[in-house]
């Protein structure tokens, strides 16, 4: 009789506190068509080998969530190595959870448990360099939230990559500074004049 109980008790115990496992997902990636920056990063028809894409989760709250911009996802947390192209943390960024991609072209962090009522927030972004120094990244953002009574998880946490599609180049520093000082002259020059 008292293993019945406990059995009970357990029972209750975990249908009042359910919880859901949550594989945050990537998709297939695959590398920009030629890699070379004239394709404006379209996807080719090459899917990312192992460890070639670094994939990056950023825990968020709810406010920076629905703030998101790809663009500011990355210079806010990234820099880029002016002579190699490397992509890497800025110093003192963290990110919530790294993984690489694996020889079927995704980068997938492990399962995250999401209890009842929690919703979790996230920005996911993937870098890669390609051969010829251009650095290239992805950024999405994406949310899971477990429902009252639901079995699974609900949200947009999968082909988080996938679903964008495309590749956004990473602008040189020294390109960027070039073009500044360029702006700059014709501005003072017509200020000049």
């Amino acid at each position: 009789m008292k293993k019945l109980l406990t059995f009970a008790a357990v029972a209750a115990l975990a249908i009042a506190a359910q919880a859901a496992s949550v594989s945050w997902t990537s998709g297939t990636i695959y590398l920009p068509k030629g890699g070379d920056g004239t394709d404006k990063g379209v996807f080719g028809s090459t899917k990312a080998g192992s460890g070639v894409v670094a994939a990056y989760y950023f825990v968020v709250d709810a406010t920076a969530y629905g703030a998101f911009d790809a663009e500011t996802a990355f210079k806010d947390r990234f820099d880029v190595d002016d002579s190699t192209g490397a992509i890497a943390l800025k110093s003192g960024v963290s990110a919530s959870y790294e993984r690489t991609s694996t020889g079927g072209g995704a980068a997938n962090w492990a399962s995250q448990t999401i209890n009842e009522g929690q919703t979790i927030y996230a920005f996911a972004v993937y870098t890669y360099t390609d051969a010829n120094k251009q650095g290239w990244y992805i950024a999405n953002k994406a949310y899971a939230t477990l429902n009252v009574g639901a079995a699974s998880a609900d949200g947009a946490y999968t082909n988080l990559a996938s679903s964008v599609g495309s590749w956004t180049a990473v602008p040189e520093p020294t390109t960027v500074a070039l073009l500044a000082l360029g702006l700059a002259a014709v501005g003072l020059k017509r200020k000049v004049a």
